[in-house]
């Protein structure tokens, strides 16, 4: 009879005992997990991750606990030490973050003894935690980085505009100079010579020789305009293109040896490219004959491929120095810098080759939008 009644005891005892452990293994599991993100939200990842691989290590009783990446990455941690041995198994689980933006690999060292399925499901949802925070602070790092690349490009228009605001006010001077000293002083020189006329009328050799020079004064400023409007705007860039553009502006360089070449063989590139290059040749061939002395200028514009288009200009003057900050995107003279100016705004390079005594290249490169569909 006590023994039945002691037997009785013992079986809730048992049961006792099997619940308690159950919720300790419970509140471990969930320990674990509460643990761990714990250390994830407090600490960037690289720095906890060692922490955290001996808090799994210890939870799933392994020897060693070590993570690598799955994405192509060569990086791995480890905690712990696992000298082989025979009863020593390798147990692995595979983290990904959302939509696959990260991928890990847990391995735990550990003996061969049973491991509770539980206990699986729970080192499992810990290491698709760590992809997740791993996949978070890199998705933060790369929003940081495209804020300071953004910040730099809005910097960089800015500094644009002002400088093209600055050039559009310089050209409107040297317009107006160049009016001023050549149209309007002919116009004057021409009024002076039609009011002699007038003034001689009853003199007839004098008022025909006021007539003619007035009107080689008119015939010379006609050429004037034309000239000032071509340097403006010249009408073979609308109607034929720019290499049909650069030609003519080559062929009214007289006195110097000048080469062209060209691989466009008559196709036309986009219109913003054309504009831009040609007032780049237009600025690089007039510091060549006004102030280089060169006895030579090659200039060539060729297709580097179907995305890409270089024009150089090439002279044997004396050449001058330019500052190593210029070709970074620094500094710069009024007239380089805008020719580099105009190649950025089409997303393109300008760089300058020369020293003192051994001539200047002028290399502008940039790329062609669509290409297959302008370049026809």
């Amino acid at each position: 009879m006590e023994e039945a009644n002691e037997g009785a005891m013992a079986s809730p005892i048992r049961e006792l005992r099997r619940l308690y452990r159950d919720a300790e293994a419970k509140a471990a599991r969930l320990r674990l997990i509460v643990d761990v993100r714990s250390m994830l939200d407090r600490s960037p990842w690289q720095t906890i991750v060692h922490e955290i691989l001996s808090a799994i290590a210890g939870f799933a009783g392994a020897n060693r606990a070590s993570i690598h990446s799955q994405t192509g990455e060569n990086w791995q941690y480890g905690a712990g030490s696992s000298p082989p041995t025979a009863d020593t198994v390798e147990m692995r689980f595979i983290g990904a973050a959302w939509m696959g933006i990260e991928q890990l690999e847990l391995a735990l060292s550990r003996s061969a003894f049973p491991i509770h399925e539980d206990d699986r499901k729970t080192i499992q949802i810990v290491t698709d935690q760590l992809a997740g925070s791993l996949a978070a602070e890199r998705q933060h790092a790369v929003r940081e980085q495209l804020t300071i690349n953004l910040q730099a490009r809005e910097r960089e228009l800015a500094r644009l505009v002002e400088a093209m605001i600055g050039a559009q006010e310089q050209e409107r001077r040297r317009i107006a100079y160049d009016l001023h000293d050549g149209v309007a002083q002919s116009l004057v020189s021409l009024l002076f010579h039609l009011e002699a006329a007038g003034v001689a009328m009853d003199d007839a050799d004098t008022a025909r020789r006021a007539i003619e020079s007035g009107i080689e004064i008119a015939r010379s400023s006609i050429l004037d305009v034309r000239g000032a409007i071509a340097a403006l705007r010249p009408a073979e860039l609308d109607d034929l293109g720019l290499e049909a553009a650069l030609r003519a502006r080559l062929d009214s360089i007289a006195n110097m040896d000048v080469q062209f070449r060209s691989d466009l063989n008559g196709r036309r590139l986009p219109g913003p490219l054309e504009v831009t290059f040609y007032r780049v040749a237009q600025e690089a061939l007039a510091n060549a004959t006004k102030h280089s002395g060169c006895s030579r200028i090659d200039l060539r514009i060729a297709l580097e491929s179907p995305q890409s288009v270089c024009l150089t200009v090439t002279d044997n003057g004396r050449g001058i120095a330019v500052a190593p900050a210029f070709n970074d995107q620094e500094g710069g003279g009024v007239g380089l810098s805008a020719m580099r100016e105009r190649m950025a705004l089409i997303g393109g390079s300008l760089t300058i080759h020369s020293t003192p005594g051994t001539g200047t290249v002028v290399v502008a490169q940039a790329p062609i939008p669509n290409p297959m569909k302008e370049l026809s």
